[in-house]
């Protein structure tokens, strides 16, 4: 009851200081739509910059954090008026502006997750490294089923870390220094790779995804510093790249993604970049810098949502950067810590097709979902 309480009166404080800041701008409207009415040209151009600069204040007075109140609430300032009003006035911007990195939900109770894969039907499939095993959610995140640690020996896998799911809805693993292949049932296909770094040879495979434009796979091969492309039968295919810091080179590449148009994103973690490259291993880009200049630190994991924007999950200072399609920053979320909305050690990124961003928080035992 108490907990109610203080939050109705946070939300009344909140709604107070929305109400003045748009009481602040009604009139500001007022103020502008009379000039118009009754001044002339000379009055009303003598007092465009008096009106930019009262603007700027009342932009600058609006924080996003004052306009958040949770996933599920929100509260907007309607002014309909302010827009037609002020193009007359010519050089004002006015931008529609998302936020985004706020936590939804925790998903507990999960032993070191790694990777995590969604399913065309809504399932996700979470890679459970310490009990070598795959753990498999409905939609709505409830425990349904769990494989691989169970059976014969060519179906265990063996500290499970990276995971992908074709179309057809076969679950790729990527555990010891082998892919896995299952149905989503937790049904044993087929198996492929040894030690080693040879054609079908991995040394610890960290992260692998599925392309959807050419039905291939791409497995990150960390300590062979490659990407290994194998076809949805898991013969081998091709690969690219090799220890260095040049283009088409890594050290020790531990996360993948693919775009919807077929890009493959890796997270170079040791050179402190994400490398973009086509579907052939051709390379198109590098992103290595977030906000004012600074670099990456250490990208562990990488995602690309469904408007094509670019996660990038920095191992080193416990925070998700976001960058849009041409690799522009945009904002970052996270710090270290227990809480929600905090990491410590996170190891891996994801994202649904509905927007929804899911970071595994391996130290916390727990999965957490952002929008």
């Amino acid at each position: 009851m108490v907990r109610c309480v203080e939050g109705k009166k946070e939300l009344a404080a909140r709604l107070d200081g929305h109400e003045l800041r748009q009481a602040q701008l009604s009139s500001c409207v007022e103020f502008v739509e009379g000039s118009l009415q009754s001044g002339t040209q000379e009055e009303v151009l003598s007092m465009k910059r008096q009106v930019e600069e009262r603007a700027r204040e009342m932009a600058g007075e609006f924080k996003p954090q004052q306009l958040v109140l949770g996933p599920e609430k929100e509260i907007s300032v309607v002014c309909p008026d302010l827009s037609s009003a002020c193009q007359t006035l010519g050089e004002v911007k006015f931008e529609n502006v998302q936020f985004k990195g706020s936590h939804v939900k925790t998903i507990g109770g999960i032993k070191q997750p790694r990777h995590i894969a969604f399913a065309r039907t809504g399932e996700m499939v979470v890679c459970e490294k310490d009990s070598n095993c795959m753990k498999v959610f409905d939609g709505n995140h409830r425990l349904l089923r769990s494989f691989g640690h169970t059976g014969p020996e060519e179906s265990r896998l063996d500290g499970p870390l990276g995971v992908a799911i074709s179309s057809d809805n076969t679950v790729f693993v990527a555990a010891g220094n082998c892919v896995k292949k299952f149905t989503l049932e937790g049904r044993f296909i087929a198996s492929v790779g040894s030690e080693g770094s040879g054609q079908l040879q991995f040394d610890t495979p960290w992260a692998i995804a599925y392309n959807h434009t050419n039905n291939r796979l791409y497995v990150c091969d960390t300590w062979n510093h490659r990407i290994t492309i194998l076809n949805h039968d898991l013969t081998f295919h091709g690969s690219f790249g090799s220890r260095g810091s040049e283009a088409v080179q890594f050290i020790n590449p531990y996360g993948i993604s693919v775009s919807r148009n077929g890009n493959v994103l890796v997270a170079d973690f040791s050179n402190n970049r994400v490398q973009i490259f086509d579907a052939n291993g051709r390379h198109l880009s590098s992103i290595t810098n977030t906000g004012a200049g600074e670099r990456l630190e250490q990208p562990i994991s990488v995602a690309v949502g469904p408007d094509d924007w670019v996660y990038v999950l920095e191992f080193d200072c416990d925070r998700v950067s976001v960058f849009d399609e041409n690799g522009k920053y945009i904002m970052s979320f996270g710090k270290k810590g227990d809480k929600d909305g905090e990491f410590k050690d996170p190891h891996a990124i994801a994202a649904r097709d509905d927007g929804y961003i899911y970071v595994s928080d391996i130290y916390s035992n727990r999965v957490q979902i952002f929008q």
